[in-house]
């Protein structure tokens, strides 16, 4: 099993490693500032009409493309902003005679195309979104193409970066993967925070708010530890802590100034990150805190927060988004006050003097596989799609969607703030971490679990035992990376 671990580790080094040089663009194709629509198109129309695929892994990416008018139009809460979404898919597509659209292809499904057509020669799509665990590969094989060879330098993808990033990884001369701009659409993936069931809390014999005690620097794991032992009732099935296993791994690493792999030596094994994984080790087996684990029902669990039978959980915004009705603070499963909060500070970072760091480099990533037809024009097609907003970037920032989801109440309280999870969540996201661990792409096969974290949650392991187990194939990653 392990020389089957260290060869899938190789393949996906180097991904990552988002070191990332940024090189951006100005608001337009030819860096001038214009409206998409005011610029000529890189080619003449095609005689015969084009599609244009892009190749998405994740439903919720799909949005305004020629197949699907009507249904963004009307499940639109901005009217205003899916009719200028509309135009520009309408403008794109007379300018060069194509349809643009979006296939979803789940995320085994995408993997799978990548390895295939595009080793064939033939790739199903013009753009792939990707995770970024599956990343790396495609560069190393030469699966995806250098935007260098087909762009100008002047162009808004290497310079301001208005529309679109584009990112070197580690270790390459050349950009091959770019991502919209949109600052809170793209990020509040990596800003995870910890929720906590404030109805619950208090119920159970809780008197302070966790977001009382972050603020005056007193959010410990020991003060987060007390308060979950005075609502944890396994008799009840009431429990301290569950949910986003491997979510919340780093942001406890990251809690606790603690890392596995950011740099060319592993640390899986340094003090602070024993002092990790013994937290949740003691959760979950010494304490009886946690929520039992169980794979086969809650690998995931992401959905815990509903559930009314814990006190705190992982929680990113996206998660609200099917439960917690628009502009309301409960979901229709759990009628409580949901709150959010960083997590509680580890006492290495605290004998440190530093804050939890909460961004992750985990956002949608896009490629434009080899064997594609005039990729500039596919680039172009979708750059004019995601500058719908014109010269306003206070239309590509907007942020309301995502107050909605944090809402906490909304009811009338003189001197309290609704969207206090929201302000914490706009901290978190100017302080990023850089953990490479989640890239490894190793998998616990009986447990079906990255990284084998599986073996903490159960009992199997004790962090020691892990830290021996894995710092090894984690170095050799690493060794990969940045040789």
């Amino acid at each position: 099993m392990k020389t089957r671990q260290i060869i899938t580790l190789l393949l996906a080094a180097a991904m990552l490693c988002a070191l990332v040089a940024a090189c951006g663009g100005s608001s337009s194709p030819s860096g001038s500032g214009a409206s998409p629509s005011d610029q000529p198109g890189v080619r003449d129309r095609y005689e015969t009409t084009r599609e244009i695929l892009v190749g998405i892994w994740w439903m919720n990416d799909i949005r305004f493309t020629s197949d699907r008018k009507d249904y963004s139009l009307e499940n639109a809460t901005n009217q205003y902003n899916a009719q200028l979404q509309w135009d520009a898919i309408t403008a794109v597509e007379n300018l060069y005679n194509i349809k643009f659209n979006m296939v979803d292809m789940t995320f085994d499904g995408a993997r799978e195309s990548i390895f295939t057509s595009i080793a064939a020669g033939t790739p199903d799509v013009d753009i792939y979104c990707l995770d970024p665990q599956f990343l790396l590969t495609p560069i190393r094989n030469n699966y995806c193409l250098a935007l260098e060879d087909f762009l100008p330098a002047d162009h808004d993808i290497f310079n301001d970066m208005l529309v679109m990033n584009s990112m070197k990884l580690m270790g390459q001369d050349k950009t091959y993967v770019f991502a919209p701009t949109p600052l809170m659409d793209q990020n509040n993936n990596g800003g995870g925070m910890m929720g906590f069931n404030w109805t619950l809390l208090q119920e159970r014999g809780v008197t302070e708010n966790p977001q009382d005690l972050y603020d005056r620097g007193e959010w410990t794991w020991n003060n987060w530890i007390e308060m979950m032992r005075t609502i944890t009732s396994p008799a009840e099935n009431v429990w301290g802590w569950s949910g986003g296993h491997e979510q919340s791994f780093i942001r406890f690493l990251f809690s606790n100034n603690a890392y596995v792999a950011s740099g060319p030596t592993q640390t899986l094994n340094s003090p602070a990150t024993l002092e990790v994984l013994q937290l949740i080790y003691d959760l979950y087996n010494t304490w009886n805190l946690a929520k039992p684990w169980d794979n086969e029902v809650d690998y995931w669990d992401m959905q815990a927060w509903n559930k009314r039978d814990l006190g705190f959980f992982y929680f990113v915004p996206w998660l609200a988004q099917d439960t917690r009705p628009w502009g309301t603070s409960m979901s229709e499963q759990c009628p409580d006050e949901i709150r959010t909060v960083p997590f509680p500070i580890g006492p290495v970072a605290q004998s440190e003097g530093l804050k939890a760091y909460a961004n992750v480099a985990d956002s949608n990533m896009y490629m434009i596989p080899t064997g594609t037809k005039d990729p500039e024009v596919v680039l172009d097609v979708f750059y004019r799609y995601l500058h719908w907003w014109g010269d306003d970037t206070t239309l590509r920032d907007d942020v309301d969607w995502i107050k909605d989801l944090m809402y906490e109440f909304v009811d009338d309280r003189p001197g309290e703030d609704p969207l206090r999870g929201f302000d914490y969540l706009t901290e978190m996201l100017t302080m990023p971490g850089f953990e490479m661990w989640k890239m490894l792409q190793i998998r616990d096969e009986e447990r079906d679990a990255g990284f084998g974290i599986g073996a903490i949650l159960d009992g199997s392991n004790t962090p020691a035992q892990f830290a021996e187990q894995w710092q090894g194939i984690v170095q050799t990653y690493l060794d990969a990376v940045f040789k």
